[in-house]
């Protein structure tokens, strides 16, 4: 479903996003993300692994049961996807099911060898988002620290995979973009030289901060005034956030959380182990937490209080003019 204003549409019976983390383990230690951050992971003693194959089928079985497709299956949350074994069946059999408009992954390219190039294209995946992390091999070491990928690794792999796809399925679509880590101009124009002609868009986007970090800042002191789409934050902070209203997340385990940025299961509203997906959706716990949502409560969750995100959600899934109207929605659901 796509929409103007999300209130029109409002209570959806079916979202309009789901993601699914195949994996939450990467093979990168970015600075700027909490995957990374050994002292963070550690603290939060979040689970750590791999969606088992039978779960997946399990999720999206569960999807089915919507009564619309799902606009957008995401392959990915905290972690690097292709770590996942199973991936190309798991986007076989997802696409096999025709429940969506728009499979799709996000991955660092980094495991985008020709088999798996080959792989990823023939599975069926329709959009394909690859997250490059700087534009030199220095760069890339500062930035991920790991040295058993370069920059020259990276453009070689999104170079085949461009040529793979363009001959073999020109349909899917192929997104580069890179997080401005405090890239200089210089740098800029070298990212949008190089990934131009072998993609079919580009970007440049801004560090989110994520969420409970606590201490540790993970914008990195760059463009902390700026969106992730680097667009200014408004003096005027929203208080509604949307997501949950129109998106879930679905750990690598099975947890459900109201949104992607939640790496360390801080918020779990359900289980799809434990429940449908369909009874998670319209369940209690869910309710709740859109109903704390309207009502102003969101700062008493640890996910929400310090969250940067809620500031580059699209003007169209602004609530806050319309949430007095939307409680009593809720409340009679």
């Amino acid at each position: 479903m796509k929409f103007d204003k999300l209130k029109d549409v409002l209570p959806l019976n079916t979202p309009v996003s789901i993601l699914i983390d195949p994996s939450n383990v990467c093979n990168f230690k970015c600075t700027f993300c909490p995957t990374g951050n050994i002292d963070m992971r550690r603290k939060s003693k979040r689970p750590i692994g791999r969606m088992s194959y039978e779960l997946f089928k399990k999720i999206i079985n569960d999807i089915s049961k919507f009564e619309s497709k799902i606009n957008t299956i995401k392959l990915y949350k905290d972690g690097e996807p292709l770590l996942n074994k199973n991936i190309y069946k798991m986007i076989n059999y997802a696409k096999k099911k025709n429940i969506t408009n728009d499979l799709h992954i996000t991955t660092n390219a980094s495991l985008l060898n020709r088999e798996n190039t080959a792989n990823l294209i023939n599975a069926g995946i329709d959009s394909i988002k690859i997250s490059v992390e700087h534009v030199s091999n220095k760069g890339y070491k500062d930035i991920t620290q790991i040295s058993h990928t370069t920059y020259d690794d990276i453009y070689n792999n999104v170079a085949y995979l461009y040529k793979y796809k363009m001959a073999n399925n020109p349909n899917v679509r192929l997104h580069v973009k890179i997080e401005d880590t405090g890239l200089t101009k210089k740098e800029i124009q070298k990212f949008m030289s190089d990934f131009t002609p072998i993609s079919d868009t580009i970007s440049i986007d801004h560090l989110m901060g994520w969420a409970s970090t606590g201490e540790q800042d993970l914008t990195l002191g760059v463009n902390s005034d700026k969106k992730t789409d680097g667009s200014y934050k408004s003096n005027n902070e929203k208080n509604v956030c949307p997501t949950i209203f129109y998106s879930l997340s679905i750990s690598f385990n099975g947890d459900i959380s109201p949104c992607c940025i939640d790496w360390n299961h801080s918020l779990v509203l359900g289980n799809v182990n434990d429940n449908s997906l369909l009874e998670i959706w319209n369940g209690e716990s869910v309710k709740s937490f859109r109903l704390d949502q309207l009502m102003g409560k969101h700062k008493s969750y640890d996910l929400c209080k310090s969250c940067d995100y809620l500031a580059s959600r699209p003007s169209s899934t602004n609530l806050d003019s319309y949430k007095h109207d939307l409680i009593d929605i809720y409340q009679n659901n």
